[in-house]
């Protein structure tokens, strides 16, 4: 009973992370991609390519750390939604950092 409790803990950390992981590549990709295209002469060009790439390992991930359980993909859902608040609070961080460096 106890090492099966342990083992479940563990699945659903590693879920936790890995989907929290995958945020983390997927929404500060797409930050890396809006920063790029403010100075490209080809925009569309980073967008499409940004785009295909971040969603092809989402997507990915997401098969190969949940795979047809739906309370890994759930926890992993979770981490990732967990994962954009983070990048939003810190990319906020260095929006202000940056324009009080301007000034």
């Amino acid at each position: 009973m106890r090492i099966d409790q342990m083992s479940e803990i563990i699945e659903i950390g590693e879920a936790i992370a890995g989907g929290f992981f995958l945020g983390v590549l997927f929404f500060g990709g797409l930050w890396l991609t809006v920063v790029k295209c403010l100075v490209s002469k080809r925009p569309w060009v980073w967008f499409l390519i940004s785009m295909v790439s971040r969603t092809s390992i989402t997507l990915a991930g997401f098969y190969v750390l949940a795979g047809t359980s739906l309370k890994r993909l759930l926890f992993c859902s979770g981490g990732f939604i967990a994962a954009r608040i983070f990048v939003v609070m810190f990319t906020k961080e260095r929006r202000q950092e940056e324009s009080k460096s301007c000034i």
